[in-house]
């Protein structure tokens, strides 16, 4: 149960991060162009 909810966390906060290293390399983009 715990083991389940703490999996669940890791994953949403690992998508977190890729959506927030997304978002700031289509900024970098942008500035650079």
């Amino acid at each position: 149960m715990f083991n389940k909810k703490s999996e669940y966390a890791q994953n949403k906060r690992e998508k977190d991060i890729r959506a927030i290293n997304a978002y700031l390399r289509l900024g970098q983009a942008l500035r650079a162009r």
